[in-house]
């Protein structure tokens, strides 16, 4: 079993998660049929920004770089939002696994040390968005013990 430590993220890792980000939130949706390829880029970014007016520093915004616990090398990275109001929930926007470390336990010990933070921070639930056709993460968030809140389905005519 692998364990990991979340880590706030520098400058530097965060520049490069948001490229990362800004690439794959495009993909998704190209993938999922919600957008054109010919402006998902230009679209990912535009609400990536409006989400992050000050970008590493945007309040309630929170960045980890996921480390393993024994090698002490980056395997990946997660992004959360405290939502505003009076109950405290999360929000997490990002969690992403580099290639290279996929299908070893990783996922499941980020969301682990994710949930250990969320407790400490006195974090009441979490919440995330996954496409529908991502069969691996359904499955691991399922496991977690996640459940479906909503739906979109789509047809094309």
């Amino acid at each position: 079993m692998v364990e990991v430590r979340l880590l706030s993220m520098t400058k530097k890792e965060f520049e490069v998660m948001m490229e990362g980000n800004v690439g794959r939130y495009a993909d998704e949706n190209v993938k999922a049929g919600y957008w054109s390829s010919y402006n998902a880029l230009e679209r990912s970014r535009e609400a990536i920004e409006h989400l992050l007016p000050n970008g590493l520093h945007t309040e309630g915004h929170h960045f980890y770089t996921a480390k393993d616990a024994d090698l002490d090398i980056p395997v990946g990275h997660i992004w959360m939002r405290v939502e505003p109001g009076e109950v405290r929930r999360g929000f997490i926007f990002a969690l992403f696994v580099e290639e290279g470390f996929r299908g070893r336990g990783y996922g499941r010990a980020m969301m682990d040390a994710l949930e250990t933070k969320a407790r400490r921070m006195k974090i009441e639930s979490l919440a995330l968005h996954v496409f529908a056709y991502n069969r691996v993460a359904r499955h691991l968030y399922e496991s977690l013990g996640y459940d479906t809140k909503s739906l979109n389905m789509q047809k094309k005519i």
